[in-house]
């Protein structure tokens, strides 16, 4: 007689659930198991934290400052120019945000062959041999992807992405050259100049 265990009444596991066959007494859908582990997140985990958390904060503070600024100028206590420092600071910094921040998509993901980008609660997923170039900054402090589509997905032709943080940062980062191996865009384009 076989030990009787309750996730036995189970429904077969499904794609994004992980059982060794031990737990439930039945084998697993090894299909399965092979689409979880071959989804990957290929973005930061922090990419939200970039961009809501800080600039909330940001603004925040120099909302407060601007107030305090404000009422000390209404006040006699300081002159007009120390209610203009918190203005051009939010300026400058929205001016920053806009160009680097804000365009990075939320979630990018590899599944299998297909590549999902997520962003603002929109989801779109394309082959990855979509991909006709890649470029990755090498020098720049930020180490943004691009990913050049055709055709272009919902979000454009280019999609940028920020990679996980490496400590020692030398040279191309693996992700971007994972991308441009799988998608093959550089032998393409060396076919298309030949």
């Amino acid at each position: 007689m076989q030990n009787f265990s309750p996730l036995s009444l189970l429904p077969p596991v499904q794609s994004h659930f992980l059982l060794r066959p031990s737990w439930t007494g039945r084998d697993v859908d090894h299909r399965s198991v092979l689409c979880c582990l071959s989804m990957h997140q290929i973005s930061s985990k922090s990419t939200w934290w970039h961009k809501k958390c800080f600039p909330t904060i940001w603004f925040t503070a120099v909302g407060l400052s601007f107030c305090s600024s404000f009422v000390d100028f209404v006040r006699g206590r300081e002159s007009g120019g120390f209610v203009l420092i918190p203005l051009a600071l939010a300026a400058v910094y929205y001016l920053a945000l806009r160009s680097y921040v804000f365009p990075l998509m939320d979630e990018v993901w590899i599944d299998g062959d297909d590549l999902i980008v997520r962003n603002r609660g929109q989801e779109e997923r394309f082959p990855i041999t979509n991909i006709t170039d890649v470029k990755s900054s090498l020098w720049s402090k930020s180490k943004n992807i691009e990913i050049v589509l055709e055709p272009p997905s919902r979000f454009g032709i280019s999609i940028r992405f920020a990679p996980p943080f490496r400590l020692f940062s030398f040279g191309t980062h693996p992700i971007a050259q994972e991308l441009a191996d799988r998608s093959g865009c550089f032998n393409r384009r060396g076919r298309n100049e030949a």
